[in-house]
């Protein structure tokens, strides 16, 4: 007994539509902008650093553990996260040091510093269904 031969017919449109959605998640995932990446390292150890000096943190191996500054490429730019306790002087610093970087890029590099008034541990604590806000945000916008 042969088995039937089953054929599939589509127009070329409908080819083109299925290869498209199969693929775009797979081309989204593979585009992350890295162009600034010294920048990136630069600004988060110079946070480090102002973390230190206003004692925050006793070294770069207690920052890490606190879990208190994130830094991530973004499009065009850099992405800073700082999650709580960081207090006001300490923020002001970290405000200017971006803003030396997004000068010294002749206005080019996209920053965005987001605050957090939680720690990152209770943020990963909360339900998968609740997600935390910054509680305040600045954005130096770059142009390409």
């Amino acid at each position: 007994m042969t088995m039937p031969t089953i054929r599939f017919q589509c127009s070329s449109q409908a080819s083109l539509i299925v290869a498209i959605l199969c693929l775009s998640p797979l081309a989204i995932a593979g585009t992350e902008d890295r162009s600034f990446e010294k920048q990136r390292l630069d600004v988060a150890e110079k946070i480090e650093k102002i973390l230190i000096a206003d004692n925050i943190c006793k070294s770069k191996t207690d920052c890490f553990s606190k879990k208190l500054v994130f830094a991530t490429p973004k499009e065009s730019g850099i992405g800073i996260q700082l999650y709580a306790p960081i207090g006001k002087a300490s923020l002001l610093k970290i405000l200017h040091e971006c803003s030396n970087y997004f000068v010294a890029s002749n206005i080019k590099m996209n920053i965005e510093v987001e605050m957090f008034d939680v720690t990152k541990d209770e943020e990963l604590n909360l339900p998968i269904w609740q997600f935390t806000k910054p509680a305040a945000t600045v954005r130096f916008s770059g142009r390409r």
